[in-house]
């Protein structure tokens, strides 16, 4: 399926950004969708870093990081009985701050499948939603 592709730019230093969005436990605080992270591995986010997630009207997955780059770049990979998801989020140093460019690509299995595309588009309009509430959350940051 082709990946849902967003981005924002950011108020704040790539380290900042990095730093606060790699950690899925940190969505619990500008998501309310997001029901569940909890990270299963012991030490800092980094790659192996596996978390256990759910949002709203979804399953618990478990989210594995395939690729960490500190400030740069991350991939992670989030299992399902009927979904997977791959996601990759690029930090990019920009003049006032950080731009962020998140890709997901959903791969639905089994009869889910046949949903792909409505599923792509349900998950389309909340990440657009979603890049509106990280900036807030980002630029808000030790305020």
């Amino acid at each position: 399926m082709k990946p849902i592709i967003n981005s924002v730019n950011l108020n704040r230093s790539p380290e900042e950004v990095f730093d606060y969005l790699c950690d899925l436990k940190n969505e619990l605080l500008w998501n309310p969708d997001m029901l569940l992270a909890e990270q299963l591995t012991e030490g800092a986010v980094g790659e192996g870093t596996r978390i256990l997630c759910q949002w709203k009207g979804g399953p618990k997955l478990e989210c594995t990081y395939t690729k960490f780059d500190r400030p740069h770049y991350w991939e992670a990979y989030a299992a399902s009985k009927n979904l997977d998801i791959a996601f990759k989020c690029e930090v990019k140093p920009t003049e006032g701050g950080a731009r962020i460019t998140v890709s997901m690509t959903l791969l639905p299995k089994g009869l889910f499948r046949i949903m792909g595309p409505l599923l792509r588009r349900a998950f389309q309009k909340q990440e657009q939603k979603n890049m509106e509430k990280i900036k807030k959350a980002v630029e808000n940051l030790n305020k």
